[in-house]
Order: C-alpha cells, then structure tokens, then sequence
C-alpha cells in the first residue's frame, strides 16, 4: 500500500465479509461479528527495492458506530529490508459488528513509502 505522496499521505483499505447478490447481481458486504478472544496479526515492512528516508506508519483500525475510523496499535516502519510482526488483541471489541481497515500513513517525507502487509489475519486464541 502505498499513501499518497505527499507529507502525512495516507490510504486505507476496508474490509468486510463481500458477497454477490444473484437477486441484484451486486455485490454487497455485511458486517464482520469478532469473535471472542480474537486478535490481528501480519508482518508488515516496506516492499523490496524500495527505500524512504523517515518511514511510514501502519496501524488496523474498525468503523465505529457512527462509520468513524478507529485505529489500533500505530507502528512505524522503515525501509530496512525487514518484515515486522504487527498484532492487535480485538479482546475489547468482542460480539461486535464492523468493517475493519489497513492504513498507511506516510511521514514527513513521503517518497517511497511503500508498505506490504504479509498474511494479515484475524484469529482466535
């Protein structure tokens, strides 16, 4: 994912349970019901071959009752060639329905702030 590039760029991703209606041939999404004892977990890292002079930041993040962005557990990245493990406990937000979101956000200087999330998940312990 790569924010915009400009200082403090950001982009996000929404994610919710799609589905095509055969009905309206659309496709349409419901809300995801977290689980108990649930958390978030990937690897994230700047893609390879790239390079950034102060980093991104990355965080996962619901849509609140009012559609608002919540973000969770912010971690800077930098362009080091490594992957970091990146995990939210969803614990507090058990039994509710949401969209959840990835969110780069670039620093400062925004050139080459390309950000990779590896496997992201949710899981339940």
């Amino acid at each position: 994912m790569c924010p915009e590039q400009v200082s403090n760029g950001w982009i996000s991703g929404r994610f919710a349970d799609y589905y095509f209606d055969t009905g309206s041939r659309t496709t349409r999404s419901r809300l995801i019901v977290i689980p108990d004892n649930a958390k978030f977990t990937a690897r994230v890292g700047f893609q390879r071959d790239t390079t950034s002079t102060d980093g991104a930041r990355v965080a996962f993040g619901y849509l609140d009752d009012m559609g608002n962005v919540a973000l969770l557990n912010k971690m800077d990245v930098y362009s080091d060639g490594k992957l970091y493990g990146y995990e939210v406990d969803l614990s507090q937000l058990a039994g509710e329905k949401t969209e959840f979101v990835l969110w780069v956000e670039a620093k400062d200087l925004a050139e080459g702030d390309c950000v990779r999330w590896v496997e992201p998940k949710i899981v339940q312990e």
